[in-house]
């Protein structure tokens, strides 16, 4: 393991209170690389909390429809493909699409992911808009 994968492990296990080993890294490693909700996940297993709501697929898209609706007849600018619109809606609605959701979610959850997501800003130099669960530590966010 790089040296910034090493100096997120520190910060990690000193923010959260929790041991991460080399072998957590390498259970959570694809192709090489270890994706940002890969690790989020991991700190949610070790600290025994699970985000319910991320993974309420269903609802999710049924949100996002009609959060899109008004946009049906034309993309915004800059939107390529729905993709896109998806994401910037996403992004820009998170907040008021789980705020009157009735899904059961940990608050502790979300701030495990805030955490996480500022750990890797000071810890990579990279923006905050750039860390997604998606977000391949290596590959997108530069990680040695």
């Amino acid at each position: 393991m790089g040296l910034d994968i090493l100096d997120i492990q520190f910060r990690v296990e000193k923010a959260f209170g929790v041991e991460l080993t080399h072998d957590d890294f390498f259970e959570v490693m694809r192709d090489r690389d270890i994706l940002v909700g890969d690790l989020y996940n991991l700190l949610l297993k070790k600290l025994l909390l699970h985000d319910v709501a991320r993974y309420d697929i269903r609802l999710t898209y049924l949100k996002v429809l009609w959060m899109c609706r008004p946009l049906r007849n034309c993309f915004p600018a800059r939107m390529a493909t729905v993709k896109d619109l998806c994401r910037t809606v996403l992004a820009t609605n998170y907040e008021e699409m789980w705020g009157a959701s009735e899904i059961p979610f940990d608050d502790r959850c979300i701030e495990v992911w805030r955490q996480l997501t500022g750990i890797l800003v000071d810890a990579l130099g990279v923006e905050a808009d750039a860390i997604t669960f998606r977000s391949r530590l290596f590959q997108d966010l530069g990680a040695a």
